[in-house]
């Protein structure tokens, strides 16, 4: 607690997590260390009661990180479940701040799979951070050939 404010509880939903340590696991490791978090990694726990129709509410004025990774092909089946809850009618994310890792392979597929999931969370009642922190895969490659282009 700090200047009286109560500490909002921070969970990290990691869709469809795999079970050999990978980049996303050494980020979030490194990202979270010394700070109290809850790792939601079975989907089920999105959902009241298991009932698929009505999104648990217990996410609702709490921090979330979405932690998604995409692999090669930019598919991830336990993100497409996360967006089911998100889209379930129902002001989930209520009062939340969330934000979002989004990892893959490739440097194909991130953005589309981050605005996807910043409409959905946006519209389930999350409140999000403004713009992207990081965006590294080939960035430095793409600019160094942009300006070998330029000086043609």
């Amino acid at each position: 607690m700090e200047n009286g404010k109560k500490e909002k509880k921070l969970f990290v939903i990691y869709p469809q997590k795999r079970a050999e340590e990978g980049r996303l696991d050494q980020v979030l490791r490194a990202a979270l260390e010394g700070i109290s978090a809850q790792v939601v990694d079975s989907m089920e726990e999105l959902w009241e009661n298991g009932d698929h129709e009505n999104g648990t509410e217990r996410f609702q004025g709490c921090r979330i990180l979405f932690a998604v990774p995409l692999g090669k092909n930019g598919v991830n089946r336990g993100y497409y479940e996360v967006l089911a809850w998100l889209r379930c009618g129902k002001p989930v994310l209520e009062g939340a701040l969330a934000g979002f890792l989004i990892d893959a392979d490739s440097e194909l597929y991130t953005k589309a799979a981050a605005r996807e999931l910043a409409v959905a969370a946006n519209q389930a009642g999350a409140a999000l951070v403004g713009r992207p922190l990081v965006e590294h895969k080939l960035l430095k490659k793409w600019f160094l050939k942009a300006m070998r282009l330029t000086s043609i």
